[in-house]
């Protein structure tokens, strides 16, 4: 890789400045001999590549430096394969290195008399002073990497946020956002390059609770812009002190229907999976093929532990409700005061404790799909008659 192209308008800075100031002619040129940076005279007497067997080629093969005060004499200038037509007096080449390699060398070079006596009574200075300029100009290619880096990085954590299906904000510790996703942008109608404060964004309600869990949690769920979103909160932390946060954004409604979801071919059973001969068992399965068809009501008896569950899911796999949920409920495992909240839900602020977007029932959240109620004898029958009028009304 060739390190000082990259940061060939730092060093024609860096060069032009040092000729301002001692009147020597300075090069640069890279490990291929190519000039990179160069004084105005070097670029009209010599070409675009030093040349071949020349001090800076010894330089860079060798990692030396040569400081030549006579060109026309020098052994170090005989096979030079410029040397007949060199008009240099004198002559400093320093290797410049990176990451223990030789990526190129700085050459200062006198064309006239004034030049030659200044870089020949100096030279101690000048080669304290070109050593410091090489390890400069690995900095400057180290920041330039850095850079390059970083802004790779930050291309990768965009593409990255842009493809989750979630909203990502990222903010400062003035809360102004310096981050958002694409999610975010079509979900909230953003402008994606106009700067937002997140209280606009979201409002100062949800603000507050974000502030009430110290923005470090997850709050309850809460309607920004007509929906309704669980909001992840966490804090960056970084050396200098300054804190800021991350926000997630999930949609409620999604979240549901994940959880309802994800009951769907979960132990999927078939009639095929009812293995037995007896003439019980397959009337049984007879009559519940036939029922799987229809829209109706099912009731199942049975003793525990006799596979009423078993055949309620073949029915389901069996339906027109294949592909929706199927929620199995233990009636005799709900505590009698969470039955009726479990079942058909509840509004919000119906009674301490309830949630402030309420909670649906198993009934609504399996209202596309299959609801089996085992053990349903082992409710109180005052819950059993409000079952039995709710499976009337749905008739």
């Amino acid at each position: 890789m060739n390190f000082l192209n990259g940061i060939t308008q730092e060093l024609q800075h860096i060069i032009d400045a040092i000729y301002a100031v001692t009147d020597i002619d300075v090069t640069i040129v890279d490990k291929d001999l190519n000039r990179v940076a160069a004084t105005k005279n070097i670029n009209k007497l010599f070409r675009k590549q030093a040349p071949e067997n020349s001090v800076f080629h010894k330089s860079l093969l060798t990692g030396k430096q040569y400081l030549i005060s006579n060109t026309k004499n020098d052994p170090l200038c005989i096979q030079c394969y410029n040397r007949d037509t060199c008009t240099e007096l004198a002559e400093l080449c320093i290797p410049i290195h990176f990451n223990k390699e030789i990526i190129g060398v700085l050459g200062m070079c006198a064309f006239n008399e004034k030049a030659k006596n200044n870089l020949l009574n100096n030279v101690d200075s000048y080669i304290k002073f070109e050593n410091q300029l090489s390890s400069i100009i690995s900095t400057i290619i180290s920041e330039k990497r850095f850079g390059e880096l970083l802004e790779y990085r930050s291309k990768e954590l965009v593409t990255l946020i842009n493809s989750l299906n979630e909203g990502i904000v990222i903010l400062n510790k003035n809360l102004d956002i310096i981050t958002k996703n694409k999610y975010i942008n079509e979900k909230f109608g953003l402008k994606e390059d106009t700067p937002y404060k997140i209280a606009e964004v979201v409002g100062d309600k949800v603000m507050a609770k974000l502030v009430e869990i110290s923005y470090n949690g997850e709050t309850e769920p809460v309607k920004i812009r007509g929906a309704d979103y669980v909001v992840k909160s966490s804090l960056i932390g970084s050396e200098n002190g300054d804190q800021g946060i991350i926000l997630v954004f999930s949609d409620f409604e999604k979240m549901k229907e994940s959880v309802i979801k994800s009951g769907i071919n979960r132990h999927l059973i078939t009639f095929d999976d009812i293995i037995g001969d007896s003439e019980l068992l397959l009337r049984a399965k007879r009559q519940a093929i036939q029922v799987a068809d229809s829209e109706a009501s099912v009731l199942l008896t049975g003793e525990t532990g006799t596979g009423k569950e078993i055949f309620a899911r073949a029915i389901h796999a069996s339906s027109k409700r294949s592909k929706e949920v199927f929620i199995a409920i233990n009636c005799g495992a709900i505590p009698d005061n969470l039955i009726e909240s479990e079942l058909f839900g509840y509004e919000s602020g119906s009674f301490t404790g309830a949630t402030a977007t309420g909670k649906p029932g198993k009934f609504e959240m399996a209202k596309e799909g299959t609801l089996f109620l085992d053990e349903i004898g082992d409710l109180p029958y005052s819950m059993q008659v409000k079952i039995l009028r709710r499976l009337k009304k749905r008739k």
